[in-house]
C-alpha cells in the first residue's frame, strides 16, 4: 500500500469530477448533470480513472484507487447535493453514490490491472525428478 498512489487518485479523481461535472456545465447549456445523473457519471468516472491509474503504474495497486475513489467522492456528493435544485436526491442517495463511486473505483482498478497483463510472471521451476522421487516399496513389474 503506497499512500503516493491514494494521493495520486484522488486528484485525478477531483480534477475529473471537476470537469465533468462543475466546467462542462458551464460550457454546454443543456447539459445537466445534478441529481441521479451526475452520481452515474461520478460513478463511470471512477471506474475509468481507477483503471487508468492502474493500466499505467507499476506494480499491482488494488486498493489505492478505491481509497483515493473514496476520498474524493466525498466532496463530489456534497458539492452535487449542493448544486442541485429541481433534482435533490436524499441524503441516503448520496451516501449510496459514495458506495458505490468507490465500489467502481475497485473494479476499475481489477479491470485496469487485467488489461495491463501481470509483467512479472514467475518463471516455472523443473524439479529433477530422479531426486525428488520417493522410491515405492512395491516391485516392480517386469
Amino acid at each position: 500500500f503506497e499512500l503516493r498512489w491514494v494521493f495520486i487518485a484522488f486528484g485525478l479523481f477531483l480534477v475529473l469530477a471537476a470537469l465533468a461535472l462543475a466546467l462542462l456545465p458551464l460550457m454546454i447549456s443543456t447539459y445537466d448533470p445534478h441529481g441521479f445523473p451526475g452520481i452515474a457519471i461520478t460513478i463511470a468516472l471512477w471506474f475509468l480513472g481507477a483503471g487508468a491509474i492502474n493500466y499505467l503504474t507499476p506494480g499491482k495497486k488494488f486498493l489505492e484507487p478505491p481509497v483515493g475513489g473514496l476520498l474524493a467522492a466525498i466532496p463530489t456528493m456534497i458539492y452535487l447535493a449542493s448544486v442541485a435544485d429541481v433534482y435533490r436526491l436524499s441524503n441516503g442517495a448520496y451516501v449510496l453514490g459514495v458506495l458505490m463511486a468507490t465500489m467502481m473505483a475497485l473494479m476499475g482498478a481489477f479491470v485496469g490491472n487485467l488489461l495491463r497483463g501481470d509483467q512479472e510472471r514467475p518463471v516455472p521451476t523443473r524439479k529433477n525428478n530422479k531426486k525428488n522421487k520417493k522410491s515405492s516399496r512395491r516391485a516392480k513389474a517386469a
